[in-house]
């Protein structure tokens, strides 16, 4: 498993590089475009993770299948969602959440590199948690699992949280890969690209 590393733990200059640039911008976008999403299980155990909005007309979110695996019931941003493609071994699904208002996250079409920083919000409490790191790999192989890993003080609820770029381009996501019929935990996610044909067909015509 790999281990999710805090910048801040690691170097003086890791951190004096998270503060150089202001994130103010992107942090309002993500506020705008990332909700808490509460999972009800059969059981009546509830369960949070983020789910973000990139399409606004038709309510269209996208977040992590785990966080909606076999549920009795689903909200995201306190409206109740529906779930309309969902792939396990992807550990991606879309949700449609009728009346959400809320700014649509746009894709990043250039090639990301290791360095690069990016951000993400994610509700692992009930108020959202901004975090600022970098790409440690642009390109990962795990299996049959291909994308790009990060380095990201997440914690779970995070799951299915947008990563961003200094533009608020959507880069990958936060998900779990699936290896042995088990979840494997990851600061890892899908590539734009893996992403973008996921959710392609309810994109904006």
């Amino acid at each position: 498993m790999w281990r999710v590393v805090v910048c801040l733990a690691l170097t003086l200059s890791c951190s004096s590089a998270s503060l150089a640039q202001d994130w103010s911008a992107v942090a309002e976008s993500l506020q705008e475009s990332s909700f808490q999403l509460l999972s009800k299980r059969s059981k009546g155990n509830e369960s949070s993770c983020t789910a973000w909005l990139f399409n606004v007309d038709d309510g269209y979110v996208l977040t992590g299948e785990h966080c909606i695996h076999d549920i009795a019931s689903v909200t995201v941003g306190g409206l109740n969602a529906e779930v309309v493609k969902e792939n396990e071994i992807l550990d991606m699904a879309v949700l449609r959440v009728k009346h959400i208002k809320g700014s649509a996250l746009q894709f990043r079409t250039e090639d990301i590199r290791a360095g690069v920083q990016v951000a993400t919000m994610g509700y692992p409490v009930n108020a959202s948690v901004f975090r600022v790191g970098w790409i440690a790999s642009p390109h990962i192989i795990i299996g049959s699992w291909e994308g790009v890993m990060f380095d990201v003080d997440i914690q779970q609820g995070h799951s299915g949280g947008a990563i961003v770029d200094s533009d608020g381009l959507v880069v990958s996501m936060f998900l779990r890969y699936r290896l042995d019929k088990t979840y494997q935990a990851l600061a890892a996610g899908p590539s734009t690209l893996a992403l973008w044909n996921f959710v392609k067909e309810y994109l904006p015509s």
